[in-house]
């Protein structure tokens, strides 16, 4: 679960020509969200242990929360609520760098454009699982890990929305189906590559009922 702040940082023009813009660097602040024995392993050993799972909505990485710590937290507890109810959950909160090139941005119409057509393309070749072929979601992610690996891309960064969360005030009497309607946003960064994930920076929050929240170095 990742917090990420959209800074954009370009380098210095080299000669008279300005770089092209996927040159540019892009920044994130991302949080992560898991028990806190989990936390301080990942910084012990500065690496994030990621399980293969064949139903990730972005594909299989470590998955952060953009600019969202809150968001972190509540997927902790969400994740957690079952196996480790009693244990302590905390969330990390790490510095993202990389180009704008190693980044598949479906928040944006082209690179949604290029993956969908992508993915008709990929379909029309009949390359499919049976066992795929029957789950539309674990179709997507088998195509979309593909896409990745093909496109070298390092991240995939994609805000979902949905109305689990009201807010009755600010909404009052307007239809969800609103453009107006405030919606439950949560903005993800799915990361492939861990190099772009600058260790140094990670830094881990523990979550206590009596104190709330607790900064662990």
């Amino acid at each position: 679960i990742v917090k990420a702040t959209h800074c954009f940082k370009t380098k210095r023009p080299i000669g008279d020509s300005m770089e092209r813009e996927d040159e540019l660097i892009l920044t994130f602040w991302g949080y992560h969200g898991t028990l806190a024995e989990n936390a301080k392993k990942i910084k012990q050993e500065k690496d994030f242990k990621c399980k293969h799972n064949p139903y990730h909505w972005l594909g299989n990485g470590v998955y952060f929360f953009i600019d969202d710590p809150d968001k972190a937290i509540w997927w902790a507890k969400q994740a957690n609520a079952k196996k480790h109810k009693k244990q302590q959950i905390a969330y990390i909160r790490c510095y993202i760098q990389l180009l704008k090139k190693e980044l598949l941005n479906l928040d944006i119409e082209r690179d949604r454009l290029r993956i969908d057509k992508f993915f008709k393309d990929f379909h029309n070749t009949k390359v499919i699982c049976q066992d795929d072929s029957k789950s539309p979601e674990k179709y997507r992610t088998r195509v979309l890990d593909f896409f990745i690996k093909r496109g070298a891309y390092k991240a995939v960064k994609y805000t979902f929305s949905n109305t689990k969360i009201t807010y009755e005030n600010i909404n009052y009497d307007i239809s969800p189906e609103s453009d107006l309607y405030l919606r439950n946003n949560d903005c993800q960064l799915a990361v492939f590559e861990q190099s772009v994930i600058d260790f140094s920076e990670l830094r881990i929050y523990e979550i206590t009922e009596s104190l709330g929240e607790v900064y662990y170095e």
